[in-house]
């Protein structure tokens, strides 16, 4: 689907960042047209945030995909605020903490 524009990146870096860009935006679009998704946002004011979490700094970066932030792409270390769901995979087991 953007085959075009990664093909247009040369610096193999600059491509993986763009293509871990591109699916953090799928991501969030298939995950906002799941019909329970819907049903959250709109009667339980779910928040969701397409966020990138760049390891060789250990920054995020918030894509504003989703719908907890409209307007241009930003950086923060508190983007995220309130009580989350965490799921953990280990040991041959799925867990989930709330925080």
């Amino acid at each position: 689907m953007h085959e075009v524009e990664l093909k247009g990146i040369r610096n193999d870096s600059a491509r993986a960042i763009r293509l871990a860009e591109l699916n953090v935006e799928f991501g969030v679009s298939t995950l906002l047209s799941n019909y329970v998704v819907e049903e959250a946002v709109r009667d339980r004011g779910l928040k969701v945030h397409g966020i990138l979490y760049d390891i060789a700094s250990g920054r995020l970066r918030d894509l504003g995909f989703g719908t907890a932030f409209q307007g241009p792409p930003r950086e923060s270390f508190e983007i995220v605020r309130g009580n989350h769901g965490m799921l953990t995979f280990g040991g041959g087991e799925a867990k989930m903490t709330i925080r």
